[in-house]
């Protein structure tokens, strides 16, 4: 799951944004509500997602490959008071780090950089509590709104190499929600104006079936 052309290191503080609070509470809860709810994030990069949504469950855990991404994670979550409630550890889809089963598993824009996929499914499964749900946010196949400027076409830096391989990642991963077999899919939606501005992702949401 180490791919070091597409990782983007986060480093930067994050803060509240009730607009993209409502976007993914929203989304989520046109199907399961988050109230009372165990959730794990896999890939929470620098915790966006527990600021935005750790309030309206009961217990919330991310994880990243990234040491340095749980870092900043745990200094924003600290700064907004949210230790109670908010844990990180360093983790992936194949090595989920809890002894626990999950009411929601959201991936954040990650499962294209893990290479079993099959794997992550399986994994996630065992993870999840029955009639749990799957939410995968994952970046359009474009060439805008990247945070590393080897991916963004108006920038300089831009590389159509990296983006193409980007892109045939992207497309496996999508190709794999469909294809798999332990879960249901539920909802899906690609938006129609291709950008990867925050809250503007793919996303596609399953329920556990078995």
């Amino acid at each position: 799951m180490n791919n070091p052309d597409f990782y983007v290191k986060y480093t930067n503080k994050g803060s509240l944004n009730p607009e993209l609070t409502e976007k993914y509470k929203s989304i989520i809860e046109k199907h399961i509500s988050l109230e009372g709810k165990n959730v794990i994030d896999i890939g929470c990069g620098d915790g966006r997602l527990a600021m935005y949504l750790s309030e309206f469950v009961s217990n919330w855990n991310g994880i990243d490959i990234s040491p340095d991404a749980i870092k900043v994670a745990r200094e924003n979550i600290k700064s907004l008071n949210l230790e109670d409630k908010v844990a990180f550890e360093i983790g992936s889809f194949l090595d989920i780090p809890f002894d626990k089963k999950f009411d929601i598993i959201i991936s954040s824009n990650s499962l294209h950089f893990e290479d079993d996929k099959s794997g992550a499914f399986e994994n996630i499964n065992r993870f999840l509590n029955d009639e749990g749900y799957v939410i995968f946010f994952e970046p359009t196949p474009s060439a805008k709104g990247w945070r590393s400027n080897k991916l963004n076409e108006d920038s300089e830096e831009f590389d159509k190499n990296t983006f193409r391989r980007k892109v045939e990642r992207l497309n496996k991963s999508y190709n794999s929600i469909k294809s798999q077999d332990l879960f249901e899919l539920v909802d899906e939606y690609m938006p129609s104006s291709i950008s990867n501005n925050e809250g503007r992702q793919y996303f596609a949401i399953l329920r556990k079936v078995k």
